[in-house]
């Protein structure tokens, strides 16, 4: 709810600002707060090489990141848009990739299982 009130503010903010140029680059933002927590929690999901491959999206982009003994940090909330689409690219394809396996693990267990039911 705070959200949304947020988003009106800043377009009456922009409606009343002589110098639109910096608030159109806020207001035209695609990833909102929530959509950024989804995408958090989905890079948790992934298994060690798919977040190793996030952190080669953000590497390449030359998003800040700090890497420490407890790991690699970054904070996606000052990420550029092109970034955070093509780790939701990533992310949508690992999603589809696994159901795509498991789907094909599902089909050669049903096989094994009706040949071992002929022998």
């Amino acid at each position: 709810m705070n959200i949304d009130i947020q988003e009106n503010n800043q377009q009456n903010s922009l409606e009343n600002s002589e110098n639109t140029s910096t608030n159109v680059n806020i207001s035209t933002k695609k990833y909102n707060c929530k959509s950024k927590k989804s995408i958090r929690t989905k890079i948790g999901k992934l298994s060690k090489e798919g977040k190793v491959e996030i952190f080669k999206i953000v590497k390449c982009r030359g998003e800040r990141y700090s890497a420490n003994k407890n790991g690699i940090l970054f904070d996606l909330s000052g990420f550029k848009d092109e970034t955070l689409d093509e780790i939701s690219n990533f992310i949508e394809y690992n999603e589809v990739n696994s159901e795509n396996l498991q789907k094909t693990e599902n089909l050669q267990n049903d096989f094994r299982s009706q040949l071992n039911n002929l022998n």
